[in-house]
């Protein structure tokens, strides 16, 4: 490396920051879909099985946006269920469902694995 004159220092610095910024952003591009995948495979593994159909319809698709990419991971078919399934709900009669309506939590779990796997396949590329 030769010897970088104090005027030419931003500049050096500036470039070796968007160098890694774009290696960072590419490392996240090829992260995504991969976890994405594999957060479905666990949902259709972990949802409820008495619902019918639902568990077949998890899918992910990557979105981008001004802040960058983003992972989501969502059911195409049975969407309105989600929230009833993961969170349980008020019954008509008062109080809150119990027994084999009661609220089945598979959506956060999966969402914490895949969070843990984004974070350590860029940590592992990147090092």
């Amino acid at each position: 490396m030769s010897a970088i004159r104090p005027s030419e220092l931003q500049k050096y610095l500036q470039d070796i920051i968007e160098d890694y910024e774009e290696e960072v952003k590419d490392t996240i591009k090829e992260a995504l879909p991969k976890v994405g995948k594999e957060t479905v495979k666990e949902l259709k593994k972990t949802s409820p099985r008495d619902r019918g159909k639902y568990r077949t319809g998890w899918k992910s698709k990557i979105e981008v946006d001004r802040f960058g990419n983003k992972l989501i991971v969502y059911n195409d078919k049975h969407y309105r269920l989600t929230h009833l399934l993961e969170k349980g709900h008020a019954k008509v009669s008062g109080g809150r469902t119990s027994g084999t309506t009661e609220a089945i939590e598979h959506i956060k779990p999966a969402q914490d694995k895949a969070v843990e796997k984004v974070v350590k396949e860029i940590r592992r590329r990147l090092e």
